[in-house]
């Protein structure tokens, strides 16, 4: 039962994110036409973009350390990683601020606010209530303040308030929600104590090869939108972003799957964590194959609602919008809930770096011959190779594990 209402509380955190899709976009459209969703998608690419080096590597690893953690471990491991990721947001928008006024072609301004609004996701605590198994917070500190912005902006646009309004909103609630996840995790505590610094340095430098891993990653996954911006023609363009919109849309909603079992494999003994792992891998697999066949019936009802009938897709572009955001959940799920929990997170580094270089080299092809349906086919080939190299790192580590149990018994019996 609790792991039900797990599994509820943090469902509810994308269905307020879709249902603003389903309201905003179409207003978007109605109301500016492609150069405010193309705008609106270079911002939250950037932004999204430079939320991974912000992020660090807390929200692949930071979920369970805090679910083997004890109550006043679980506070230092939270200070730290304010500090921590506080340091790379404001390097990071040195560079993205001008980075995102230059790509956008119109609403300049707005597409630099939109940016900040999902830069500060990357002090998100997601990943922290994930590993106390406590949704109902990240509902309350992030999830109604998202709701309080969209329920704004929608008032606003049809009020004919302009995208100004819209983008201004996101950047202020994001500030709101990093201050509630403070006061709510931390309580009165200093926001500095002794040691404070060193921690800082310590984490920086411990976090710097999932930095990297997560800043290719990044670039691959947000980047593509900034891309078609830059070298490809302006119907490409907008086809890709529209796309690339969906499915980012769909992948938010879905990451609350393997959340919802962080704290059930994180702290689990042992013994019991190839179980649990198990387990929940068969439910992420079985909500992927109830996704793509609700999107296979009614995906193009709702891109038609979204972009007020300016986007329509084929079926090969439909199939491939489908994979590349199951494919996308079950490589992300499998990381989160197998990998690192048995101590591979370095792995996950290494694979996630070369496919994030492979697939940006291919981005750049699909977008210069204008081809606006082959950036999202490559963002779905892209987690097909990753699964591959996962599969391939399991056996050969399965092979050496029987060799070495051989061995071993070979000198027993001698």
């Amino acid at each position: 039962m609790k792991a039900a209402r797990r599994f509820v509380g943090f469902a509810l955190m994308p269905a307020l994110s879709a249902i603003a899709s389903l309201v905003l976009l179409p207003l978007i459209s109605d109301t500016a036409g492609p150069p405010a969703w193309v705008a609106l998608g270079v911002g939250q690419s950037v932004g999204a973009l430079i939320s991974i080096p912000v992020g660090m590597a807390w929200p692949l690893i930071g979920g369970n350390e805090v679910a083997r953690a004890g109550a006043e471990s679980r506070r230092n491991i939270y200070r730290v990683s304010v500090h921590s990721r506080l340091v790379m947001l404001v390097v990071s928008l040195l560079i993205a601020v001008p980075a995102t006024f230059f790509l956008s072609p119109q609403f300049k301004l707005e597409s630099v606010l939109f940016m900040l609004g999902i830069a500060l996701n990357g002090l998100t605590a997601s990943w922290y209530f994930a590993g106390t198994g406590e949704p109902r917070w990240l509902v309350i500190n992030e999830g109604l303040v998202r709701l309080a912005v969209y329920l704004f902006s929608v008032g606003a646009l049809m009020a004919g308030g302009g995208l100004i309004l819209y983008a201004a909103s996101s950047a202020i609630g994001g500030v709101v929600m990093v201050m509630l996840n403070w006061f709510r995790i931390m309580g009165t505590s200093a926001f500095s104590v002794p040691g404070s610094f060193s921690n800082l340095i310590e984490a920086l430098r411990s976090h710097m090869a999932g930095i990297g891993s997560r800043l290719l990653q990044g670039a691959f996954t947000f980047g593509g939108a900034p891309l078609y911006s830059a070298i490809a023609a302006p119907h490409a363009t907008a086809l890709f972003v529209g796309l690339d919109q969906v499915a980012k849309a769909a992948g938010n909603g879905l990451a609350f799957v393997p959340q919802a079992f962080v704290q059930t494999v994180g702290s689990a003994p042992a013994s019991e964590r190839a179980r649990r792992s198990t387990k929940s891998m068969l439910v992420v697999v079985a909500i992927a194959l109830l996704a793509a066949a609700t999107w296979a019936v009614a995906g193009n009802v709702v891109i038609e609602i979204l972009f007020a009938s300016q986007l329509s897709l084929t079926p090969g572009g439909n199939t491939a919008l489908i994979l590349a955001v199951c494919l996308t959940l079950l490589t992300r799920s499998y990381e989160v809930l197998v990998l690192v929990p048995n101590g591979r997170s370095a792995l996950v580094f290494r694979a996630n770096s070369y496919v994030s270089i492979l697939g940006l080299a291919a981005l750049t092809i699909v977008a210069s011959i204008g081809w606006g349906y082959g950036g999202v086919l490559v963002i779905a080939m892209s987690q097909v190779v990753l699964l591959v190299l996962y599969w391939n790192s399991g056996r050969s580590s399965r092979k050496k594990t029987l060799v070495h149990q051989s061995n071993q018994e070979g000198r027993a019996s001698v």
